[in-house]
C-alpha cells in the first residue's frame, strides 16, 4: 500500500453487550469518523476496518475484532495486512487517569495498567507507536477496576462522554492531515 497510508485504531471489546461501556470509547471514535467520513466496513478475522480519505491521505479506522486483552494479535495483523509501521498506527483507547471529559495525545509510552495497550507492546515489542487517551475517571474506591470499566456510562455522563468522543474524532482528522505534533498542541489541555 501507499506510504500515505495511516490507521487509527480504536480499542474495545466486540460483542453487543460491550457497546455502551467505558473500554469501548475507542470502537465509538471510530465509529464516529466512519459516519462523518463514510465508507463501509469490512471484516478480516482479527478486525474490521473502513478505509476513508482525509485531506491529505487515506485514513483506515478498525476495530480489533479480538476482546481487549488480545489487541496486540488484531494489531500486528493490521500491520501485516497494509504494510504499515507502528509509528503510522494511531490507537484510540479509554483511561482511567483521565479526568472524564479529557482527551490526551502521547507519542508513546508504558501500557498505564490498560489491558488493550499492554497486549500492543508486548505482541510488537515495544511502545514506538502514538495513541490518543479519552478520560473515564477512576473507579469509586468501593468498585474493581474490570467491573468499572465494564460497565456502561451513568446517563447524567452521557452528554460529556459524547462531548469528548467528538472532540477525540476531530483530533483523529487533526493527526491525520496535521501531524501528531499540531494535534497535541491543540487537543492536550491542561
Amino acid at each position: 500500500m501507499g506510504s500515505d497510508l495511516k490507521a487509527a485504531v480504536g480499542l474495545g471489546n466486540p460483542g453487543s453487550q460491550y457497546v455502551g461501556t467505558r473500554h469501548n470509547l475507542g470502537f465509538r471514535v471510530v465509529e464516529q469518523l466512519q459516519r462523518k467520513l463514510g465508507g463501509d466496513w469490512t471484516e478480516t478475522p482479527t478486525f474490521v476496518f473502513c478505509n476513508v480519505s482525509c485531506d491529505s491521505g487515506r485514513l483506515l479506522l478498525v476495530k480489533p475484532g479480538t476482546y481487549m486483552n488480545r489487541s496486540g494479535v488484531a494489531v500486528a495483523d493490521l500491520l501485516e495486512t497494509f504494510d504499515l509501521a507502528p509509528a503510522d498506527v494511531l490507537m484510540v483507547l479509554d483511561d482511567v487517569n483521565l479526568d472524564p471529559g479529557r482527551i490526551r495525545f502521547r507519542r508513546y509510552g508504558s501500557h498505564g495498567g490498560h489491558n488493550g495497550l499492554r497486549s500492543i507492546i508486548d505482541t510488537l515489542g515495544g511502545s514506538g507507536f502514538p495513541r490518543l487517551r479519552i478520560g473515564i475517571g477512576r473507579p469509586p474506591e468501593s468498585a474493581e477496576m474490570i467491573d468499572y470499566v465494564l460497565s456502561e456510562f451513568v446517563e447524567e455522563d452521557e452528554a460529556s462522554v459524547e462531548a469528548s468522543v467528538r472532540a477525540a474524532a476531530e483530533g483523529v482528522i487533526c493527526w491525520r492531515t496535521q501531524g501528531l505534533d499540531a494535534a497535541m498542541n491543540r487537543f492536550n489541555t491542561t
